[in-house]
């Protein structure tokens, strides 16, 4: 009976695992740890590759440390050279996308808001090693679009690309840290001065209405389905192009709509809001046409 109870004690005990250590490619020093077993403290360290690793064991804890960062030192010297990198400039436009590959359409925002806003302003105009891309030069590029009056949302969306690419370059140990993380203007930075207002939503009246849809009857009737489509429905340009009369339920009144087109008229599989889900069915958005 005994026996039994200590199989289901075994069986109910929860493991826990230990978090797997993402390689950084450089290595760091660890805080020594005291070892009761044999009363001494325990140097340890990162090694590039994101293991724990143990340089001896000392009396005291100063020695621990300094042993520590001696290991560090020695592994960080060995490390390839600036010069074995590719620059940044020349992994945005060879590598990152073939890499990292995401939709087309956010590749090519990602690409032309670095190369518009960021490269001009770095040193060498972004032909800089990637792990030489430091914190200071993004403040300063930074101060530089606030500079030329850019809005928030422009500069933040600029940054929000490169911080994209480096936390890649950083997932593959290219880098040891990400500089252009968090990296936002205040909304009450003093030199925040927009040279251009936000855009303002305009409703547009219905007389404009009818005067369009008249204009289209009469004069271009064979896209008068194309142009009432997004008005009675809300589609996105892309989702109108890519469209299938298959996908119309003429009973249900609905059409069916899980595919868009892209600028380069390629059709991709999902909506803006559902590309990330696998299954067709799923993501199926209905869009009812009165």
């Amino acid at each position: 009976m005994n026996h039994q109870e200590s199989n289901v004690g075994k069986s109910a005990r929860t493991v826990t695992r230990r978090r797997r250590r993402e390689p950084l490619g450089i290595a760091r020093a660890r805080a020594p740890v005291f070892d009761n077993r044999h009363g001494l403290w325990r140097a340890r360290y990162i090694d590039p590759l994101g293991k724990l690793r143990q340089a001896g064991r000392f009396t005291r804890k100063r020695d621990a440390a300094a042993a520590s960062q001696a290991a560090v030192d020695d592994l960080n010297l060995k490390r390839p050279s600036s010069k074995a990198l590719l620059t940044l400039d020349e992994y945005l436009e060879k590598q990152w996308t073939e890499t990292f590959p995401r939709r087309e359409r956010t590749d090519d925002t990602n690409k032309e808001r670095i190369r518009r806003y960021i490269l001009p302003h770095l040193p060498a105009n972004g032909a800089i090693p990637l792990d030489l891309v430091s914190r200071s030069d993004l403040v300063a590029v930074q101060g530089s679009l606030l500079k030329q009056r850019l809005s928030k949302s422009t500069i933040d969306g600029a940054f929000a690309s490169l911080s994209a690419l480096l936390r890649d370059c950083q997932s593959i140990g290219l880098i040891p840290e990400n500089a252009a993380k968090g990296l936002r203007v205040r909304s009450s930075d003093p030199r925040l001065n927009p040279a251009r207002s936000g855009k303002q939503r305009r409703a547009v009246p219905l007389e404009e209405l009818y005067a369009f849809f008249d204009v289209m009857g009469t004069h271009y009737p064979q896209y008068l389905c194309l142009a009432c489509t997004p008005l009675v429905s809300g589609m996105r340009p892309g989702e109108l192009f890519a469209a299938d009369r298959r996908e119309i339920d003429r009973q249900g009144q609905t059409i069916f709509i899980h595919e868009t087109a892209s600028k380069k008229g390629r059709i991709d599989s999902g909506t803006k809001t559902t590309h990330h889900v696998q299954l067709k069915e799923w993501r199926v958005t209905s869009v009812e046409v009165v």
